[in-house]
């Protein structure tokens, strides 16, 4: 049978499904050849197209189902190699594809993510990536000065750059920004929408007088929190030209250049901020969890992005017991449960989030809904061999 008749017949096995889903099949079936050589099978694909993305108001979000049986498939210690290396094999296998099935889609953003599931078998991990590039691969990827761009607004408007009606158009204008923050040739990571909604959200319904925040960014949260006249505001930023332009914008406010990985934490704060990358989340909970815990009354943390790093936001939060028990290197010590009593998760768009808290969260989320809060929502199209 010839391929082009093999994936014909796979997608005609569901003719209910609406002509995009049945595209996002045969889109599947390429992935397969694809990962079937890692020791991965495709069992379907998530998707979510936002209310509006960062620079442009059209983008879509997804993500590659797989399951794989080797305990062993990141390696006996877990290389976040192997998690970057797969994002950019589907990316190489299938952006163009997607792009296709939703030409309105400015902005394409690509995940896998592999689950465990039995029977175990352990087999040797994944090999394709080289050791030596990946070495340092748990230090704050935000570290290497030259990897770190600020971008003038103004300039960006006047290029075309920043479409009207984006999140950067809208937030930038809302908050002051005159700089948004740029990680490598292409990809934006500040400011972001989901902390600085729910600083909004609870300075709405707490007394809220003293924050720290680690991984500022262009300072979103520290301009809403002058605004609503919080005066206690430090700011942990690994990053020397993201502490510097802190210092700049936000002189009233303290400023530690330092990794969060080494912040000591030696006094209270009513609400922490997380803002270090997605993927440094579980091994920050690992290492300063309980330190967190004693000296927080409630922390946020920037845990994902809705098809996009979904597989951390779910590790923090203890999703996935196959994962803790079996995988040799994830632990329930990486996971916020352990060191909070309510933990709970939410999105705004295409952001995820998750807020642990001392406090009881029922009511404090009731109340987030009518800004644009919910739980984490996408389409999902099965793949069936």
């Amino acid at each position: 049978m010839s391929e082009a008749s093999r994936i014909t017949k796979r997608v005609d096995v569901l003719p209910e499904l609406p002509e995009r889903d049945r595209q996002l099949q045969v889109v599947a079936q390429k992935a397969q050849d694809t990962f079937t050589p890692l020791g991965l099978t495709i069992t379907g694909l998530r998707h979510y197209e936002p209310r509006r993305f960062q620079m442009e108001k059209n983008g879509v979000l997804l993500c590659l189902e797989a399951k794989t049986h080797n305990p062993h498939f990141y390696g006996e210690h877990y290389d976040n190699g192997v998690r970057t290396d797969l994002q950019g094999k589907v990316f190489g296998s299938i952006e163009q594809d997607i792009r296709r099935v939703f030409p309105e889609a400015k902005h394409v953003c690509l995940d896998i993510a592999p689950r465990l599931v039995p029977p175990f078998e352990i087999k040797e991990s994944y090999d394709s990536v080289d050791p030596n590039v990946w070495k340092h691969r748990l230090v704050d990827v935000f570290q290497n000065d030259e990897d770190i761009f600020l971008d003038d607004v103004e300039k960006l408007r006047r290029e075309g750059n920043i479409e009207d009606g984006s999140d950067f158009d809208i937030y930038t204008k809302k908050y002051g920004l005159t700089h948004v923050m740029r990680h490598g040739p292409f990809i934006y990571i500040s400011p972001d929408t989901l902390p600085v909604e729910i600083l909004e959200a609870l300075l709405d319904q707490r007394n809220i007088r003293s924050v720290l925040e680690i991984g500022g960014g262009v300072g979103t949260c520290g301009k809403a929190a002058r605004r609503r006249g919080i005066t206690d505001y430090t700011f942990v930023e690994v990053n020397p030209k993201a502490a510097a332009h802190l210092r700049a914008t936000l002189s009233d406010y303290t400023v530690v250049e330092q990794s969060g990985f080494d912040f000591e934490f030696d006094r209270d704060y009513d609400l922490v901020l997380l803002g270090m990358p997605y993927e440094l989340n579980p091994w920050f909970i690992q290492k300063k969890g309980r330190g967190l815990a004693q000296h927080s009354d409630t922390v946020i943390f920037q845990s994902g992005m809705t098809c996009m790093y979904d597989q951390e936001h779910d590790w923090i939060l203890g999703k996935n017991q196959h994962h803790r028990n079996n995988f040799p290197w994830w632990h329930q010590s990486q996971e916020l449960g352990t060191y909070f009593p309510n933990v709970v998760e939410t999105s705004f768009d295409w952001q995820l989030g998750v807020i642990a808290s001392h406090r009881n969260l029922e009511t404090p989320l009731a109340l987030m809904e009518p800004r644009g809060f919910s739980k984490p929502k996408y389409n999902y199209v099965p793949f069936e061999e």
